[in-house]
């Protein structure tokens, strides 16, 4: 009789610990890249675009506060040139190609803020136009999980920098916190700089995890644990 009545028990914690290891363990993952030189040509006439998980919003600073008042994201896709260029409005000839299509600090600084939707998480940012003439072009990536914009940088953290030293094209991973935090920002230079420094916001790959929400892990080891008093008591009786 009790090998007979601790038969299901053991059964259900096979089972629950079974379920447990398909929980805990690897998880199932979508990786999706948006390519920015393929959001159109030009410039774009607006300031603001969106692809999927991802949106992309142009600023450019005016007296130490970035803001989005008159500026547009201008697209380039030729060799060497691929992405997302800013047009802010002290710039004319935006559209022709250059500097002045690209995310530069010639003039006031320009920025391009990326944000994703909730349950993704950041894999890569993919930069391009990095060049030397005098000094090599350089740059920031930098993360928040709250967004203070229109507003200076201060609310923001760093996560790296890169120059044309590094290649014309670069891909920067993006790891630890800043792969889960909800905004990035990449910048030229650093903000304070004699260079003129530009480039391009070429591409993002973000993924997707199949997450299982921690109160049902709770509720299954708390069955696994019911299952196994059972069983203690069972194997106490039959001594």
């Amino acid at each position: 009789m009790s090998v007979r009545s601790s038969t299901p028990a053991t059964r259900l914690v096979a089972g629950v610990l079974c379920l447990l290891g398909a929980v805990l363990g690897p998880r199932t993952v979508s990786a999706v890249t948006i390519d920015f030189s393929l959001a159109g040509s030009g410039n774009l006439g607006v300031g603001t675009y969106t692809n999927g998980p991802v949106t992309a919003d142009a600023f450019y600073e005016s007296n130490g506060i970035f803001i989005s008042t008159g500026v547009t994201l201008v697209v380039q896709n030729a060799a060497d040139l691929h992405g997302f260029g800013v047009c802010s409005p002290q710039e004319s000839g935006c559209a022709s190609g250059g500097i002045q299509s690209e995310l530069d600090n010639l003039g006031p600084s320009e920025l391009v803020r990326l944000t994703l939707a909730p349950g993704w998480r950041w894999v890569d940012v993919s930069i391009s136009a990095l060049t030397t003439v005098i000094l090599p072009d350089r740059g920031q990536l930098l993360f928040a999980n709250g967004d203070a914009l229109p507003g200076d940088l201060s609310f923001t953290t760093l996560l790296t920098g890169f120059s044309a030293l590094n290649g014309t094209e670069q891909t920067l991973a993006v790891s630890g916190d800043a792969a889960n935090a909800p905004f990035l920002y990449l910048i030229p230079g650093p903000l304070i700089t004699t260079n003129n420094d530009d480039f391009l916001v070429w591409k993002v790959t973000v993924e997707q995890g199949q997450a299982v929400p921690e109160p049902a892990i709770a509720l299954l080891l708390g069955v696994a644990l019911a299952a196994l008093s059972v069983l203690a008591r069972n194997r106490a009786r039959r001594k």
